[in-house]
């Protein structure tokens, strides 16, 4: 068979062959050698030049640097970001590994995987970390693509950075460890300073609902509940002729609430949104266990004692974040459990069928679209952006950045208010899930006003000027 190289020669004592390629028209230089790692039989690689006394000698060199690599217990002759990223992805969680291919795709792959940058990531280092933060932290002003949760334009919250940092940490210890680099930089950003970084206070990071936004949410809870009820059977808007319309405002151009009603696919996102922004509210559970609720964990409690109807939660430690089972308690008896049933007959309309105890309560309204055999737990964030952005409350301005409220604003709401009624804390923590130190750290906000009343409450034959009048 006749040979595709041509111009063949041997270097080392016939360890290494220099060769060219018929098809290449630049007349560059190949070598190929064995692979002092085992995993391959041979290197190939391109020398990148036609002369052939500097292709020689970057031969040698590649040849030595690989042998000496695998002396030193390297893991293979060349290592390469999608390599690393590839084989440990899969020890993450479903939810980390979400997170990381949404950074991947965004910011790893193109920084660590661009070979001209890293044509062996073996030798990564201090240096070629603080270049990557410093390239991730301008990229928001490179790629003007809107960023929904974005606080202050062309900035990164120094919270996000930390999340990113230790996610990235996972894939180089591991690929440490496997000898796949030959030392260990050091990785997570610490520069809270740098210009590009939004550092708001712990207690901010995220938006709150105050008693302004809170009544709209209110509102809009109420309404959507009396318009679910409504149309059942078909909503109907009481409309004026259409003659009598000016042309802006004819059916034709303006849409009303039929669409949202009586469209299955709109009707049930909306009474999906209705239902976990009020259950979070009156429950305090966080996202990521509110979305994995299945309709076997919900349960209407009577008090032995005194009859009194409670809705029950059970989170069950695979659900939780801090992996530990509770039982959570609505703050407003049954009527919690009385939405969600009502929940369930749109659920059910939806679907198609009687809900399955091991479906979920807040399922994907694509599982039906794909025609999936079982539910899926819903990614409710961006409905809820929308919502919020419709009804003018999407932001909240804290010392001059605009913080965006999310799903956990409503855990926030159920929070905060139980301080405000005095809830122990003790309480609190073992509702949500959490601990004393975290509230107070991230939740407890509160102004000395909404405890006026316990701070100005004394013995009773004191008398106080301004004090109530008996």
């Amino acid at each position: 068979m006749a040979s595709t190289f041509k111009n063949e020669t041997y270097v080392l004592g016939r360890e290494i062959m220099i060769y060219q390629l018929p098809t290449n028209t630049r007349g560059n230089w190949y070598c190929r050698f064995k692979n002092p790692s085992g995993r391959t039989t041979y290197v190939r690689k391109s020398l990148k030049t036609s002369d052939l006394g500097l292709a020689t000698q970057k031969a040698i060199n590649l040849y030595n640097d690989m042998n000496a690599k695998i002396r030193l217990g390297a893991g293979v002759v060349e290592t390469n970001w999608a390599m690393i990223f590839d084989l440990f992805i899969e020890d993450l969680s479903p939810r980390r590994q979400q997170l990381a291919r949404d950074y991947n795709r965004r910011y790893w792959s193109p920084f660590f995987g661009d070979l001209k940058r890293f044509p062996d990531l073996y030798q990564i280092n201090d240096e070629d970390l603080k270049s990557f933060w410093s390239w991730r932290l301008n990229y928001w002003e490179r790629n003007e693509t809107t960023r929904s949760a974005s606080k202050e334009k062309y900035k990164t919250s120094m919270n996000s950075l930390r999340l990113e940092g230790y996610a990235l940490k996972h894939f180089l210890v591991k690929a440490f460890h496997r000898n796949y680099i030959g030392s260990l930089p050091e990785i997570i950003f610490q520069n809270k300073n740098h210009a590009k970084v939004t550092n708001l206070p712990v207690k901010n990071r995220r938006g709150r609902f105050d008693q302004e936004s809170a009544q709209i949410m209110r509102h809009w809870w109420s309404d959507t509940h009396k318009k679910l009820v409504r149309s059942r059977d078909g909503f109907t808007v009481k409309q004026a002729s259409k003659d009598s319309r000016p042309k802006e405002e004819r059916w034709k151009f303006k849409k009303d609430e039929r669409i949202i009603f009586n469209h299955p696919f709109n009707r049930y996102n909306t009474a999906l949104t209705y239902a976990i922004t009020i259950t979070a509210s009156n429950t305090g559970l966080r996202p990521v266990e509110i979305v994995k609720l299945k309709w076997q964990d919900l349960e209407l409690w009577p008090d032995p004692d005194d009859g009194t109807e409670y809705t029950m939660i059970q989170v069950s430690d695979e659900v939780s974040k801090v992996k530990k089972q509770r039982d959570v308690i609505a703050r407003d008896y049954r009527e919690t459990y009385d939405r969600l049933i009502m929940f369930q007959y749109e659920w059910e309309r939806y679907f198609g069928r009687p809900v399955d105890p091991e479906d979920f309560i807040f399922a994907s309204s694509g599982s039906k679209l794909k025609g999936e055999a079982a539910t899926r737990p819903c990614a409710p964030h961006q409905s809820i952006r929308n919502l919020l952005m419709k009804l003018g409350i999407y932001t909240q301005t804290v010392k001059g950045v605009e913080v965006p409220r999310t799903l956990y604003s409503f855990r926030a709401m159920f929070i905060t208010e139980a301080l405000a009624r005095s809830m122990d804390i003790y309480t609190l923590a073992r509702a949500c899930g959490t601990s004393i130190e975290m509230i107070q750290k991230h939740y407890d906000y509160n102004q000395n006003l909404a405890f006026r009343k316990d701070i100005t409450r004394h013995m009773k034959y004191l008398k106080m000027a301004g004090g109530p009048v008996e």
